[in-house]
């Protein structure tokens, strides 16, 4: 017998993305659902209200709907999480995602592709999965026991669809579009590794590159915003104090270094920054001919790569392009030493959520026996990080002792030395805190330097 997708808990009031991954188990054995649902249910009656709810018509054409249009959705979020994206990703990511919403919201075909493909087997008597679908009914339990029935078709699932769509872009703008407007986003935003590499799409003619933009859009990229973060980055003190030439006034140099760098990068063959269909990294020595974009729908960079003798697509690996600013000897001399900490100060102004995210664990991992406010969950993460590794754990407590007993210049000495808290406190020689810390290597013994 065909089994169903095992369900994996998820928090409903925070993690879209695993809700939706449910709905995609649901979707993909949909069949196997409902026999799990027939054999605990094997003498329920004809109007058993339960089976409208799962095997109505109505029920899966929804299913198909909103995993259609909470895709991009989902997608954007996934992207967002990773630690390899900048703070402001989402700026670049959001017009997009809003205008799939909007084709779904428009019943786009191509922003349907689940609906538009089993629409017509969507219907009462219909086969989906090999399940015969039931009317559209949406039975509601009323608080007396007694249900009440709504009859709901396709026009009506549709209208409703349409109002998800437009409050959900409604949500979205109203949370979103605030922080990715503020002036240092759409400041560090002209430093998007996608936007870089975008500006080198071209083919090669008669020996020189011909790019597919104009040469003074190219050339007057992202100075003005340049400008504004060398005025910032050199007041700082690290900097001031360098001799690095941090005049504002040399803007159109410096991300003229970084764009050229880029630009080379690629028609030289100096980096890999490309991965093809297996996510393994695309090494080509040959020669590049042309080098163009392709417009996809899954939120990832995709390019054209044609060589001399083979042609290749690949997806563009924006870590990588970051990390060449840091290890590439030929991306590191050519942006010069200006370039890579213009990059270097706008990667270090924020990033995704999933810093945040590893924070949670953080606290998870301080959870005792009997249950901790927030607060407290949160202080002890805190200080958990503040302290120092473990291979310094003995000269910590030693020297934490060592203020117990004799104080500083800040902390007064303890007014007891000795533990006196049983009557065993005659069995230590000075207290209980020094006598362990001179018998006890520790929980991890094996993990201390030696």
């Amino acid at each position: 017998m065909e089994r169903a997708s095992q369900p994996v808990s998820y928090a409903t009031q925070r993690f879209t993305s695993s809700s939706y991954n449910q709905w995609v188990k649901i979707f993909k054995s949909y069949g196997a659902y409902i026999q799990a649902f027939e054999h605990l249910h094997p003498n329920r009656s004809d109007d058993e209200e339960y089976q409208f709810q799962i095997k109505g018509a109505d029920y899966v054409f929804d299913m198909l709907l909103l995993l259609d249009t909470l895709k991009p959705l989902v997608d954007v979020m996934l992207q967002l999480q990773s630690l390899d994206n900048p703070v402001w990703k989402l700026k670049k990511l959001f017009p997009e995602l809003i205008d799939r919403l909007k084709e779904a919201g428009a019943r786009d075909k191509d922003a349907l592709p689940k609906l538009t493909k089993h629409e017509k087997d969507v219907k009462v008597c219909g086969k989906f999965d090999g399940v015969t679908l039931l009317a559209g009914w949406l039975p509601k339990r009323n608080a007396d026991g007694t249900f009440t029935w709504t009859s709901r078709n396709k026009t009506d699932i549709r209208k409703e669809h349409s109002a998800f769509v437009k409050e959900l872009i409604e949500a979205l703008e109203k949370r979103i579009k605030p922080e990715i407007e503020k002036d240092h986003i759409e400041t560090l935003a002209v430093l998007d590794a996608a936007e870089l590499v975008k500006l080198s799409c071209g083919k090669r003619e008669r020996g020189k590159i011909a790019f597919e933009r104009e040469e003074g859009e190219i050339e007057s990229y992202g100075v003005k915003e340049i400008e504004k973060q060398m005025k910032s980055i050199s007041k700082a003190d690290h900097i001031s104090d360098s001799s690095l030439n941090f005049d504002s006034r040399m803007s159109h140099r410096y991300i003229g270094n970084i764009k050229k760098a880029v630009c080379e990068a690629i028609w030289e063959n100096k980096a890999n920054w490309f991965l093809d269909a297996d996510n393994k990294i695309i090494e080509k020595r040959e020669k590049l001919i042309s080098f163009k974009e392709i417009k996809c729908r899954d939120f990832f960079h995709k390019f054209e790569l044609k060589y001399d003798k083979s042609v290749e697509i690949g997806i563009l690996d924006q870590s990588e392009v970051y990390k060449s600013f840091y290890s590439n000897n030929f991306v590191v001399s050519t942006a010069g030493k200006e370039g890579c900490t213009i990059i270097d100060v706008a990667l270090s102004k924020g990033g995704p959520e999933a810093i945040a995210e590893s924070f949670y664990n953080c606290m998870r991992n301080q959870q005792q026996h009997g249950g901790q406010s927030n607060w407290v969950l949160t202080t002890r993460a805190k200080i958990a990080w503040c302290l120092p590794s473990i291979d310094r754990f003995d000269r910590l407590i030693k020297d934490a002792v060592e203020i117990y007993i004799n104080g500083d210049e800040k902390i007064k000495p303890h007014r007891e030395n000795m533990f006196f808290t049983s009557s065993r406190h005659n069995s230590y020689k000075v207290s209980k805190v020094v006598d362990r810390i001179n018998a006890d290597c520790g929980r991890c013994p094996f993990l201390v330097s030696s």
